[in-house]
């Protein structure tokens, strides 16, 4: 199969309209595909395993080149020769994931996490409640997630969850506060001056909110396995693998 027909298969599970990042970032798209890793970043590290394991074509959520518009920056000349070296086709599937019917992101985190219940939009409410920090711990113990963190309300059980998986406008996870929508919200990036601070406030004034904050990667990665779980079922006998980058920061 071609790696144009795989994108091909990708962008018709959603319509995107405006802009979309979603693109071929490098690569023939011509190429034919006998071997496709799936991962969150496209590291040099994850970049150069790859390669030597045989993969032809990476699918990635988020950007290869750091959103530096200047191609000719070194770092950015460097990770490119590794990948055209490499032979290696590199796809960004962002948008259209996130545009699917369910949010193809969410359904995988919410899958791994054993989160039942029912979505409407971005707001999850669950079968059985369930404390902010028996949800951490999920994350962190069950997922392998190293930076689960809850702000606010960490003991007493809630049903409603807001799924905001990596990183959102403050005033896009704020707002589901303001409008009463959720009890807490899980999320990957939060500004702590505004939000993390709302939510300790409203806690101690008896509003009982909270925040789950599983770091970039760490609120996206499972979703990202999810869907290489699927798209492998579809393109069979193709070889679909999850590719793990590993989470940015280094705890100490």
């Amino acid at each position: 199969m071609k790696a144009k027909e795989i994108i091909a298969l990708m962008e018709s599970k959603a319509e995107v309209s405006g802009d979309t990042c979603d693109k071929l970032i490098c690569g023939d798209e011509n190429k034919e595909i006998k071997k496709l890793g799936v991962t969150m970043f496209a590291t040099a590290e994850l970049i150069k395993k790859a390669i030597a394991d045989g993969y032809d074509m990476l699918i990635v959520h988020e950007p290869v080149f750091y959103c530096l518009s200047d191609e000719e920056e070194s770092l950015v000349k460097e990770k490119r020769k590794l990948i055209e070296e490499g032979g290696l086709v590199i796809y960004r599937n962002h948008d259209h994931l996130h545009n699917t019917l369910p949010d193809g992101i969410n359904e995988g985190e919410r899958f791994f996490l054993g989160l039942q219940g029912e979505c409407s939009g971005k707001v999850l409410t669950l079968k059985e409640s369930i404390s902010p920090l028996d949800l951490a711990r999920r994350a962190k113990y069950g997922l392998g997630v190293s930076q689960a963190r809850v702000v606010g309300n960490r003991e007493v059980p809630v049903s409603r969850y807001g799924m905001f998986f990596g990183s959102y406008l403050n005033r896009d996870t704020i707002k589901a506060f303001i409008n009463d929508e959720v009890d807490c919200i899980i999320t990957g990036e939060v500004c702590e001056y505004s939000l993390c601070e709302y939510v300790r406030d409203a806690n101690y004034l008896g509003r009982r909110k909270a925040l789950v904050v599983l770091g970039h990667i760490g609120s996206e990665r499972d979703g990202m396995r999810y869907f290489a779980l699927k798209l492998g079922e579809e393109l069979k006998p193709l070889t679909v693998n999850y590719l793990e980058c590993d989470e940015v920061y280094s705890l100490v």
